[in-house]
């Protein structure tokens, strides 16, 4: 006989989900970044699975919720609560991705190499499109021409940056040479 939930306990669970996307990870991330610098941390690493941690900040939650009347007479107003919810999908998406994902073998980090290998398709796509664009204003051309001299992940993610700033700044100027709406979107990808 399975666990009946109750329709606040399913509300719960929807609204402290862990969230899909890495930008919805950073975005969260940088708002509970304040909470999260002003809190000591007594204790290093959990003395239980994360999976009971999540089940123990869901039933506070749902007492939070239940309690809600009574907390907002308190200093415990709905941005506490946004904050709690916050940091909960932050948890569980990090467990999720990099903590079942890892011992399941769905998250995998690339190595430096494998990032820049990945790379340099679009980088020379792109250094094509700004020569031709560009025949005449080799100052221009050389923008694009940017290559990843250290072989470190910080210049490398620097460099696709500035050249996908590039890429959307002189967009108008290469889409006649062949750059497609898409190809942006390419760069950005390799970013993630």
């Amino acid at each position: 006989m399975g666990i009946e939930l109750s329709q606040e306990q399913h509300t719960v669970l929807k609204e402290t989900r862990a969230v899909v996307t890495p930008a919805e990870f950073q975005a969260l991330l940088d708002a509970a970044r304040p909470e999260i610098d002003r809190i000591v941390r007594e204790v290093m690493e959990p003395s239980q699975p994360i999976s009971i941690t999540l089940t123990e900040l869901r039933d506070l939650y749902l007492a939070v919720v239940q309690y809600e009347a009574a907390l907002a007479s308190t200093a415990y107003r709905p941005e506490r609560r946004a904050l709690l919810r916050g940091a909960m999908q932050l948890l569980d998406t990090a467990n999720l991705w990099f903590g079942e994902g890892k011992r399941t073998g769905a998250y995998q980090v690339r190595p430096i190499d494998q990032v820049i290998k990945a790379s340099r398709p679009w980088r020379a796509r792109l250094k094509a499109f700004a020569d031709q664009a560009s025949a005449f204003e080799p100052d221009v051309a050389e923008q694009f021409a940017d290559v990843n001299t250290s072989g470190t992940l910080a210049e490398e993610t620097s460099d696709l940056a500035m050249l996908l700033r590039l890429a959307k700044q002189h967009q108008a100027r290469l889409a006649p040479v062949g750059l497609t709406e898409d190809f942006p979107r390419e760069g950005s990808a390799l970013l993630d």
